[in-house]
């Protein structure tokens, strides 16, 4: 049993050699590879923590980049993976939180928060059919990935000073939106639900949009116009959405998201 406990205590201080001390750059080289369509640059620090300059997607469809993100190595998770605290700067802003990686590949991330200017939005958009103005912020206590599916969600997202200028109504609006609140919560059947209101803008926006776990969506809102809310606007809620009474209209949606995309 001394024997045991002596190569049990060696492999121990051995795993904290590496943990602690061994550079991290030489072990983020080897799994370059394995991390395409993402680019890292810039790596330094040790294992336990460190620091990545540029981390950027070489997908076109998706052109993010983060820079100076930092990572500490969390110990107490390597029971069930490989665990870390990262913080991030990209997007006009930044964010923090906690991710563990399973053994088995899964990705579990928890009180992550994100600060995003609306303008970098706009890099994301197919076409260039729109600019926003405004602030984002997320909160996220909690989301699993299986096998690279998202399978839980829960979290709120903040749109503050709202604002869209777009040509897709016809002549180039400015549309005010105020203040955008979308809360996501799980349900039991593995769909989640985002419930969506918007006060303080050209239009009052409740409802809310149901996703199942295969991508299909429905969509349910409804719009109030306000006396400020653009002609233009009005009119293309007139020729799209179902009128209700009060001036109000009902903005429903079916589909599914993977083919959104």
């Amino acid at each position: 049993m001394r024997v045991v406990r002596l190569v049990l205590l060696g492999l121990f201080v051995y795993v904290v050699a590496v943990v602690f001390l061994f550079p991290a750059a030489p072990v983020i080289d080897q799994v370059k590879p394995q991390l395409s369509p993402i680019a890292l640059s810039g790596v330094s620090g040790k294992l336990f923590k460190g620091e990545v300059a540029s981390v950027q997607s070489t997908d076109d469809l998706l052109p993010l980049e983060l820079s100076d993100v930092k990572w500490s190595f969390s110990p107490l998770k390597l029971l069930t993976g490989t665990g870390a605290s990262i913080e991030f700067s990209g997007l006009g802003g930044g964010g923090d939180g906690h991710v563990l990686r399973t053994w088995g590949g899964d990705l579990a991330i928890d009180d992550l928060t994100v600060n995003i200017a609306a303008p970098e939005l706009e890099a994301f958009l197919p076409v260039p059919i729109a600019s926003f103005k405004g602030n984002i912020q997320g909160e996220f206590p909690e989301a699993r990935l299986v096998s690279e599916q998202l399978t839980r969600l829960l979290g709120q997202v903040r749109w503050t000073d709202a604002q869209i200028d777009t040509s897709v109504f016809g002549p180039q609006l400015q549309i005010a939106i105020g203040t955008l609140n979308i809360d996501i919560e799980p349900q039991d059947s593995g769909a989640h639900q985002a419930k969506i209101n918007a006060t303080g803008g050209d239009i009052v926006a409740d409802g809310s949009v149901s996703v199942q776990s295969n991508g299909d969506f429905n969509l349910n809102i409804l719009l109030t116009p306000s006396s400020n809310t653009p002609p233009e606007l009005v009119n293309h809620l007139r020729r799209t959405t179902r009128p209700e009474s009060g001036g109000r209209f009902r903005w429903q949606e079916t589909g599914n998201v993977n083919r959104l995309m």
